[in-house]
């Protein structure tokens, strides 16, 4: 059995806006897909001949053999009965009470084609072209160019016209292809629904009607998107209530026209959403408890098309409501308030949402690290005794942050703090951490909890008459530490042999050397005078010394 129909959907007409960008609103009907409708064979579409009152729209005037679908006899197979609903029967000519004579074999009333659209969302207003798209100019007479006119706008409004006057739909509206467009209405199921009828046919051709869908939409919110619209359509079976000719002998329960066996489906518009992105995927935040709430910091927001009305949603899974947000043009601050968490070893976690109607939404990830404050300490470590007088004294001091202390934080300070009998001669900090004077190394640098700053080499000068032993003291400050602790290192001083070859026996090699340090040759080591200097008077103890005299 051939097929009565078939009916196809092309979402990508030329000219057409699919897809559509869901934040770009339409104003006006735009192309949106084309619905075509193909006969199965060559008398499949039917046109209506009953002139009633509007004879416009028959295919020709009854009775007067000119060409057109309505062409009786020999297209059916002569006068024979054809069980096509809609037919007029019985197979002998018919005069009603109006003086309207029908001819056997031909249809009373024009095959309808119906198009349902589902899936349509609040914003968006449907159209259809009121015409096929390769369109007669008048129906009837002698053309034979396919042509369909729209009739309902609405699936309630399916049986209008059924077994009465037509009456077109007309529009003022122009579709972006030049056609007239109609609004459609939704019906109680929340669907549209089209209905056109065929009003003019090739008897002796495959016909196809082509109609336009158009839309119209305001910016759209689908947040999940893309959105796809879908649609089904087949030939108009008169909605239950199709009547057959105006005469006694019509049938009783006629059957549709014709039906497609499986409804068509296809994709009629597909709304893709607007890009919208940050340039930042994580935000983090580090504080200290106790510490100065840390600063806000700035995103920039991007969206196609640019400037959206975007609502920001900040929130938190762990912590409270520490997290805020605030959008000025493409500039997203976000700003962390930890007061009064507590330290933890994990972050606490948030997300401030950017969404805008018919745009993607936007995620931008903050963590925020709440540490314990920092705790410095401070050690000091010298090697073996030294000696009153020596001149070049070292100790190592080293700074250290707490194993499970946040990190440090600002400016760190170490000062040494000779006792009576000692001096500073110089501080250096190994590396490019430390900023050194004679007595103080200063750093910004940070160190994490169980970290060490770079050790810091101290050259003190012993006094020749310093007592034993000594206490010298190295402290530490800043950082954001909630202490400054010092540290005391015990160092024993011990006499001078007026050996300064480390022979253990004062000789002129003794008396040479120490003339070599005071003239500036080699570097001083020991002094046993009060001026921290190797000087003539020096040389005259070793010289002393040398005689047996004893070191003063």
């Amino acid at each position: 059995m051939t097929s009565a129909m078939g009916a196809s959907v092309n979402g990508a007409p030329p000219g057409g806006g699919n897809p559509f960008a869901a934040c770009v609103p339409v104003t006006s009907p735009t192309l949106a897909a084309q619905l075509t409708f193909t006969e199965g064979f060559a008398t499949a579409f039917k046109t209506r001949v009953v002139p009633l009152t509007n004879t416009a729209w028959a295919s020709t005037a009854p009775n007067t053999g000119t060409p057109g679908q309505n062409l009786p006899g020999g297209i059916y197979g002569g006068f024979a009965s054809n069980n096509e609903s809609g037919f007029i029967l019985p197979a002998a000519a018919l005069t009603n009470g109006n003086n309207v004579t029908y001819t056997v074999g031909l249809a009373d009333y024009g095959t309808r084609l119906k198009a349902v659209f589902n899936g349509l969302q609040p914003g968006v207003t449907l159209y259809v072209s009121t015409t096929s798209t390769s369109s007669s100019d008048v129906p009837g007479g002698t053309s034979a160019t396919p042509y369909a006119v729209l009739v309902a706008a609405s699936q309630s409004d399916e049986g209008n016209n059924d077994g009465a006057a037509i009456t077109p739909l007309t529009s003022a509206v122009i579709g972006s292809d030049g056609l007239a467009a109609y609004p459609l209405t939704a019906d109680g199921s929340g669907n549209l629904a089209a209905i056109w009828e065929v009003v003019n046919a090739n008897p002796f051709g495959i016909d196809s009607l082509t109609f336009s869908v158009y839309l119209a939409h305001s910016t759209l919110n689908y947040l999940n998107g893309p959105y796809v619209a879908s649609l089904t359509f087949s030939p108009e079976p008169g909605g239950g209530t199709f009547s057959t000719a105006n005469a006694s002998f019509g049938l009783a329960s006629p059957v549709p026209r014709f039906g497609v066996y499986q409804p068509q489906g296809g994709t009629w518009a597909q709304f893709n959403l607007c890009p919208l992105s940050t340039n930042a995927l994580t935000v983090p935040f580090s504080y200290t408890t106790g510490g100065a709430v840390p600063a806000s910091q700035t995103v920039t927001i991007s969206a196609t098309p640019a400037n959206p009305a975007v609502a920001l949603a900040p929130t938190t899974s762990s912590g409270g409501n520490w997290l805020s947000a605030s959008l000025s043009g493409s500039s997203l601050t976000v700003s962390a308030n930890p007061t009064g968490l507590s330290a933890a070893a994990t972050p606490y976690a948030g997300t401030v949402k950017l969404s805008a109607p018919g745009y993607t939404e936007a995620d931008v990830a903050v963590t925020l690290t709440v540490s314990s404050p920092p705790s410095l300490s401070i050690s000091k470590s010298h090697l073996g005794n030294f000696i009153a007088g020596q001149l070049a004294a070292a100790y190592t001091i080293t700074v250290s942050n707490g194993a499970n202390a946040g990190p440090t934080n600002g400016l760190v300070t170490v000062t040494e703090n000779p006792p009576s009998g000692m001096s500073v001669v110089s501080m250096a900090g190994a590396g490019n951490v430390w900023a050194c004077t004679t007595s103080t190394c200063t750093t910004n640098s940070s160190i994490n909890g169980g970290g060490s700053y770079p050790a810091i080499a101290v050259n003190l000068s012993v006094s020749p008459d310093a007592s034993s032993p000594l206490s010298n003291v190295a402290s530490v400050s800043g950082g954001g530490s909630s202490t400054s602790p010092s540290f005391a290192d015990i160092t024993n001083i011990v006499p001078p042999t007026c050996t300064v070859t480390g022979d253990r026996t004062t000789s002129v090699a003794d008396v040479q050397m120490l003339v070599n340090q005071a003239l500036g040759s080699v570097p001083s080591t020991y002094h046993f005078t009060s001026s921290d200097m190797v000087s003539v008077a020096d040389v005259q103890i070793v010289i002393n010394a040398a005689m047996s005299y004893g070191c003063r």
